[in-house]
This record gives C-alpha cells, sequence and structure tokens, in this order.
C-alpha cells in the first residue's frame, strides 16, 4: 500500500502518531524516578528486580546510605554463593556518602550483606595482607561456577571456592571472582 493511500485511508492515518507517542511515553517513563522503597531506583531497575528482594529493601535501613544503579547489566545476579541450595541474588549498589560503589548479596530475600561500597574485603590472591573497599570502573559481571581456580602468576594459592561466586571487572583490564570460602567473602586475581 502506498503512503499516499495510507493517509486518505482514516483507519492507519492515526497509527504514525500512536507509534510516536508510545515511544515518547517509554522514554520518559525510563527517566522517571520511583522511590521504592525510599531507594531512589529508575523504573526499568524497579521492574526487574525479584519480589523476596523488594519486600526485603522495603524493611532495611539500607536505602539511607545507599542507591541501586544500573550501571552494569544485568541489574542483578542469581546464584548461590554460600551452598544452602536457595536463591541468593546480587545487586550493584553505590554508597551516598562517599560514592564508592560494590554489591548487595540478598539471602534469598531475608538477609543482606553489603560488600565493597566503603566496606573493606580481603584480596586473597595478594601474598601481603590487602583489602579493596570499592567496585569503581566495574563494567561487566556474571555468575561464576564453583570450580578449583588456577594461582595466578605471583598471586597467593587461592582459598578453596566451593560454592559460586561473582566474576566482576573492567572489560580488557582485569576480572577477579569474589565468593565465600565458608568464613568470609574474598577476592582472587583471574586476570590482569
Amino acid at each position: 500500500m502506498r503512503i499516499g493511500n495510507m493517509i486518505k485511508d482514516k483507519s492507519v492515518a492515526w497509527v504514525p502518531v500512536v507509534v510516536l507517542w508510545c515511544l515518547f511515553l517509554r522514554n520518559a517513563a525510563a527517566t522517571e524516578y520511583a522511590h521504592y522503597p525510599s531507594w531512589t531506583v529508575s523504573q526499568d531497575v524497579l521492574w526487574s528486580l525479584p519480589n523476596g528482594v523488594l519486600n526485603y529493601l522495603e524493611k532495611s535501613r539500607l536505602k539511607h546510605n545507599y542507591t541501586i544503579t544500573s550501571q552494569i547489566n544485568p541489574v542483578y545476579q542469581r546464584f548461590d554463593y554460600n551452598g544452602d541450595a536457595k536463591v541468593d541474588y546480587i545487586i550493584y549498589i553505590k554508597n551516598l556518602d562517599n560514592k564508592k560503589e560494590g554489591f548487595l548479596i540478598c539471602e534469598s530475600g531475608t538477609k543482606c550483606h553489603i560488600l565493597y561500597a566503603g566496606k573493606k574485603i580481603r584480596d586473597a590472591s595478594s601474598k601481603s595482607l590487602k583489602f579493596y573497599d570499592n567496585t569503581n570502573g566495574t563494567d561487566f559481571w556474571r555468575v561464576y561456577p564453583a570450580r578449583e581456580l588456577d594461582q595466578f602468576p605471583e598471586s597467593a594459592p587461592p582459598p578453596t571456592m566451593r560454592w559460586e561466586g561473582i566474576d566482576y571487572g573492567k572489560s580488557e583490564s582485569w576480572s577477579v571472582v569474589l565468593y565465600w570460602t565458608g568464613k568470609e567473602f574474598v577476592t582472587y586475581q583471574l586476570s590482569d
């Protein structure tokens, strides 16, 4: 059907207007922010978080000091960091006071742990005692399956990794895996 005929046919003449209006509304919704649960969260982030996590966050006091960020995709990951056969969630966050980035791990929506974002995590690949308190610069993350880690050159031997972890880092620059040893969360360098 020619465009001229489409304009003459009044039943389809409104289609471009509706399409443009829908695109406008979609873009407007993406820039609006919802305050749920008193967190400043964009709608796209809000709609993607699991209900169990949202319910926990609604009750928590963390909302006053942290914000959930959609800086990296996906907004959250599902994994089992402690071997209890229950789904745990990890969300990328930013500390509102010091602007340091990190992770919020929610255990099946029952309790949460803040990692980095100003809180120190031990670097198990360092031969000396070394800690990091932020994940600034991270642009990727993925679930890392439980397995024996290879020793990175010039690094200390890795602690045993019994459960899933999170591989994160900066593309074409560095990568570390964050995991639970049974006593503490540690990181181990995967690439440089």
